[in-house]
């Protein structure tokens, strides 16, 4: 079964448009869950802006913009998404719930701070993680002094799996946060800096940016909002 809800930017938050079907609401109880983004990284939490330094080269971000849809919380013990033929599938067994939202656009907070972007009604249950889809990524700053502003295409999934089940009860109120280190983007593992303004035309790159920011996502409960594990 499925949940469809449309979401608007953080400044239009709460505007929801509901689009199931009306037996998937009135069928078994429901807890309320939302979903934040914040910053990662103890060298964030000083500065507005995000300056990583390798030899005589300087990456300062000032702001990264993250674009999602077809968030999804997989149901703990649902099949692989891989597989989508019924053959091996035991007679009863739970599919993921989806919770899919329309598009979302995040504007990360460099101040290690976080921001709950939207709050949708879940059926109880245990879920074992967060998938979704990184549409784009737009980053503006500089490299060396010289400005950029690039909007990278990712259309890549990410799937970030809690590190013990999120339980949602009926009536319940829960928090996930999502947590990103840009500072880890554009660092390769030897040091290296890569320039940003090159994602534009350098496909090998921007294959190289996109594997690392898909690996950066950290999804975990934080119901008092704090930005670290409950």
């Amino acid at each position: 079964m499925s949940i469809w809800f449309r979401s608007l930017r953080p400044a239009a938050l709460g505007v929801l448009v509901l689009m199931a079907a009306c037996d998937v609401l009135s069928s078994g109880g429901r807890g309320q869950v939302s979903l934040s983004f914040g910053s990662a990284g103890t060298t964030l939490r000083a500065a507005s802006d995000v300056t990583v330094t390798n030899g005589s080269h300087t990456v300062a971000l000032q702001s990264a913009t993250v674009v999602l849809n077809n968030v999804e919380l997989d149901h703990e013990g649902s099949a692989s998404s891989a597989n989508d033929d019924d053959e091996g599938k035991v007679e009863g067994e739970r599919e993921s719930e989806e919770i899919s939202l329309s598009t979302i656009s995040v504007d990360l907070k460099f101040d290690g701070s976080s921001e709950t972007v939207v709050s949708v009604p879940v059926p109880a249950g245990r879920y074992k993680g967060l998938e979704a889809t990184v549409v784009t990524v737009r980053v503006k700053g500089t490299y060396d002094g010289k400005a950029f502003d690039v909007t990278v295409p990712a259309n890549t999934k990410i799937d970030a799996e809690f590190e013990k089940p999120l339980v949602v009860d009926a009536g319940q109120q829960l928090n996930i946060t999502v947590k990103l280190n840009p500072q880890t983007w554009f660092a390769r593992s030897d040091g290296t800096l890569i320039d940003p303004a090159l994602l534009a035309t350098n496909a090998t790159l921007r294959a190289e940016v996109i594997s690392r920011i898909r690996a950066d996502f950290r999804a975990f409960e934080d119901d008092d909002r704090d930005g670290e594990r409950d």
